[in-house]
């Protein structure tokens, strides 16, 4: 994609923005007939399209770069690069307890967490305890506590608190729509100090009631917008993380993360895991619509881009992340099954 296509795209999200701005602001009208959605639409395209022309005309693409980066993109899809980066008993922690709609499916023991304006959602579930080793080989990140307190007490035990990351409440198109052209356009949306707020208060009631044997140690997840409040809090606050297909970081929300939280995620690296489907249109740039590409954003740790489904479709790549990677888990670990 030229200079030109990308300025063009980034002026007609920046107008979709401003359009849906407007008329979410026109509910509260009296007269709510005298505003037409796709009027707002239109002239903010148009303002947003001459907007960028002006600020990013002489930005130019490097159009080597792009095929270096497509390039890349299809040689991580090997299995062996998935196989080096976590063991079979990880990924069937972040497949069953991490990904799979029926271990949050509305019941008692699930936690919804919201913020303040109930725009914000996450899930919560508290698993059975387990030991340290087992904490630590699926990817939780152990509190300093942890080590101090088991040498002392040897029948510690560590209780995971499995987050997972909804983004904004997937009924509120015109909010998913708007939090994510925030993100695209280098803004901070006030929501993710929300969510982090809100996730942070929830994780202190539960670990409030450990007792002198147990510990609760926290992961977080998600996938696409989710995936990108996922990897912020647990980048901001050091807990593990395992994302998929995630929306990237911009700068402002990388300042937000803070440098220190980000030098010691870099420690970490191999417990913060981002999972990427080659073609997805959010975090791979080898996709028809590259958003990270045409946008920019980084995606902090450690990425494997993983063979989406034969089905091309751009909704369907997105959405078939856990399908893909249970293939390339059996593909990875094929060495490793039962005889």
């Amino acid at each position: 994609m030229n200079a030109l296509a990308r300025i063009a795209l980034k002026g007609i999200l920046s107008g979709i923005k401003e359009g849906l701005d407007n008329d979410t602001l026109s509910l509260f009208d009296e007269d709510p007939q005298q505003t037409d959605v796709s009027d707002n639409v239109l002239s903010g395209v148009i303002n947003g399209v001459l907007f960028q022309t002006t600020q990013e005309a002489l930005s130019v693409i490097d159009q080597e770069q792009m095929q270096a980066l497509e390039l890349a993109a299809r040689s991580a899809t090997k299995a062996e690069n998935l196989k080096n980066a976590i063991t079979p008993d990880r990924a069937k922690f972040i497949s069953d307890e991490c990904m799979s709609q029926e271990a949050f499916t509305d019941r008692p023991e699930i936690t919804k967490i919201c913020d303040t304006d109930r725009v914000f959602v996450a899930k919560a579930r508290i698993l059975k305890t387990i030991s340290i080793k087992e904490a630590d080989n699926f990817g939780l990140i152990l509190p300093k506590k942890v080590t101090e307190t088991a040498e002392k007490n040897k029948q510690l035990k560590i209780k995971p608190l499995i987050i997972r990351c909804y983004g904004v409440s997937s009924g509120d198109t015109v909010n998913q729509a708007l939090t994510g052209a925030d993100v695209l356009l280098n803004n901070r949306p006030a929501i993710i100090e929300d969510a982090n707020a809100a996730i942070v208060k929830y994780i202190n009631t539960v670990s409030s009631k450990d007792d002198a044997n147990t510990i609760t140690v926290p992961f977080i997840t998600g996938q696409s917008l989710g995936g990108m409040f996922a990897s912020v809090i647990a980048l901001k606050n050091n807990f593990g993380s395992a994302v998929f297909n995630p929306l990237g970081l911009n700068d402002k929300i990388c300042e937000y993360i803070g440098i220190d939280a980000l030098k010691e995620a870099k420690q970490n690296i191999n417990k913060h895991l981002v999972i990427s489907l080659d073609g997805d249109f959010t975090s791979s740039p080898n996709s028809v619509l590259p958003l990270r590409t045409l946008f920019g954003g980084v995606m902090p740790g450690q990425t494997i881009t993983i063979p989406a489904s034969d089905d091309k479709d751009l909704y369907n790549i997105h959405m078939g992340y856990r399908k893909a990677f249970d293939a390339a888990c059996k593909d990875a670990f094929a060495a490793n099954a039962p005889k």
